[in-house]
């Protein structure tokens, strides 16, 4: 009978299979009785008519997925509350974004938020950015596929590709058929699934572990509540200063860099609306960050005394939120159910993004070049074939981010490959009036050489983590095998791992925590392009840009630019 109960009924199918009729129908609705969706611009930016509902949740719930649903309860039950920063910084973030970046792509008046690029340096900038972008997008795509995937077995059973074969086809009908307004509409429905999810899980969590008292008391006395952790070790996962500046610099690099996401802005008809879109979405992201931080140590609370990953309960970490659901609601019906549609929702939301604005960026930067006769209708045609390779070339890439410890540090560090870089690019691009193409090629390149030197060391090494307190104490003897895991050290240091393989040498840089990286390849390609610009300096194209300089960029070019360029040293100014 308890075998039972952690595994979905029929009910909780009833429940998931409901959301997903529910999206699909939504796209295959606007894919058939919307005629206008007879361009690009209609497919992708839905005619630049959408209201602020639609294209703020269709926001929230691209940055949002498994990553937030899986991975930040993971985070906080390891690792404590520190990392309840990132929900003050998201705000912070939400005003930079509305300042410089909104404004800038929309006028550029382009599907493409890399045109800039294009216009700035070079078309050869451009696709070289375009291709690294897809590749990045679809990484992170393929972990979020695989994670959800994993965390569906523990509930169902299924075979994790089978599971990954089938929510593909299912986001690739919807995506391809229902182009941007079939995508966002359906997005709504999504994220409010996942909301429900979560506070599901909360209600549910603290009614079985016996209300806030407990959890307080637990949390507390492991040291998961501790939000000051001044600790200046780089590798350690989750201090104050990696919470507040590292996290800074990871998420403006993601945010504002983000096909995925500011083709949603780019909906709306002005950048007031835009703005004022941008500001819900990250509200809503920060609220929602912050629940499932507090998901995480009531997960705690229950697991305190016999840790699932040390008991062999589950295979990975991913699959722990899942576990805990199943324990607290399998026995009653149809709420596991809600919490794997919300799952779900925030999976299929995440990969229908990227099905969508991938193709957005390859037709606007590779195809339409090419074939400038193709017809509007055709063009059509080709997007939604290019929705359907871009589905089969992100199931191949599972077979390399299922490597990754959790689905949130996969996010992350897959994110972290280009866009600090592409930051660089962009940032650089407007401040600097004699940047040229070759400082900014050389700076984006030995960016993501720097980066992949050290997501893939750190994979291939996996240094060991010091967790917050984990105990078996309170399992039966039947259920503990003690082994080690490549993701979590519970009650050793990472030290006391080392004594135990003295053949493994980690390279300082390897062992960094991840939120770190994405500054790290700012830095280095901030100075690379520096260097670089005093050696290339041209600054032909600077003028085919000023009419898109975002009002806060201008100011401080007329403030700030000429005593800038003069501690820099990098050539004269042609502004």
């Amino acid at each position: 009978m308890e075998n039972e109960q952690r595994l979905l009924k029929s009910d909780d199918y009833v429940v998931v299979a409901a959301m997903v009729i529910v999206s699909t129908s939504i796209g295959i609705y606007y894919g058939i009785t919307k005629k206008k969706q007879s361009s690009p611009f209609e497919y992708f930016l839905a005619g630049r008519r959408m209201t602020l509902i639609p294209m703020a949740f269709s926001a929230f719930a691209t940055g949002m997925g498994p990553a937030t649903v899986l991975g930040t309860p993971t985070e906080s039950y390891n690792f404590g509350m520190q990392i309840v920063w990132w929900c003050i910084i998201q705000f912070l973030i939400a005003f930079i974004l509305n300042w410089i970046f909104i404004p800038l792509y929309h006028k550029m008046g382009s599907m493409n938020v890399y045109k800039f690029l294009e216009v700035r340096y070079n078309t050869k900038t451009k696709n070289v950015v375009t291709t690294m972008a897809a590749v990045r997008a679809i990484l992170q795509c393929s972990n979020i596929v695989y994670g959800t995937a994993t965390a569906l077995n523990r509930a169902t059973n299924i075979e994790t590709w089978v599971i990954i074969g089938s929510i593909t086809g299912i986001c690739v009908l919807y995506t391809s058929v229902g182009g941007m307004k079939g995508v966002m509409w359906a997005d709504v429905i999504q994220a409010v699934a996942m909301v429900l999810s979560f506070v599901t899980v909360i209600v549910m969590g603290l009614i079985y572990v016996g209300g806030v008292g407990p959890v307080w008391k637990r949390s507390y006395e492991s040291g998961r509540l501790q939000i000051f952790n001044f600790d200046t070790n780089p590798t350690t996962r989750h201090t104050f200063w990696t919470s507040t500046v590292g996290y800074f610099f990871s998420y403006l690099a993601g945010a504002s860099t983000s096909q995925l996401v500011h083709q949603r802005y780019l909906t709306a008809p002005t950048i007031k609306e835009a703005r004022r879109g941008n500001m819900l979405s990250l509200s809503m992201t920060a609220s929602t960050v912050f629940l499932s931080q507090i998901i995480g140590i009531i997960i705690y609370a229950e697991y305190h005394t016999c840790d699932p990953i040390k008991s062999k309960t589950i295979q990975n970490m991913n699959q722990l939120v899942p576990e805990f659901v199943m324990k607290v609601m399998g026995a009653y019906p149809i709420l596991p159910g809600l919490f794997f549609a919300g799952l779900l929702a925030a999976c299929l939301s995440t990969m229908s993004s990227v099905y969508n604005s991938i193709p957005a960026i390859i037709m606007e930067s590779l195809i339409q070049p090419s074939k400038p006769n193709m017809s509007a209708k055709q063009a059509t045609v080709v997007c939604k074939l290019l929705a359907v390779v871009v589905g089969i070339l992100n199931i191949m890439c599972i077979l390399f981010t299922k490597n990754f410890p959790n689905v949130k540090q996969a996010s992350v560090s897959t994110a972290s490959i280009i866009d600090g870089s592409l930051l660089i690019l962009i940032l650089f691009g407007l401040l600097l009036p004699q940047a040229s193409f070759k400082a900014a090629l050389l700076s984006f390149l030995s960016g993501i050489l720097v980066s992949l030197w050290i997501v893939i060391g750190g994979l291939i090494v996996r240094p060991p983590l010091k967790t917050k307190p984990l105990s078996v104490e309170g399992c039966s003897a039947d259920n503990v095998t003690f082994r080690f895991h490549p993701e979590m050290t519970p009650d050793r240091s990472s030290a006391e791992e080392n004594l135990q393989m003295p053949w493994i040498t980690y390279f300082p840089l390897h062992s960094l925590s991840y939120i770190w990286i994405s500054m790290i390849v700012i830095f280095v390609s901030g100075f690379v392009f520096i260097v670089m610009s005093q050696i290339f300096a041209k600054g032909e194209q600077w003028k085919l840009i000023r009419d898109v300089i975002p009002d806060s960029i201008q100011n401080f070019h007329r403030r700030l630019s000429k005593p800038l360029t003069k501690v820099l040293q990098i050539g004269r100014a042609h502004v």
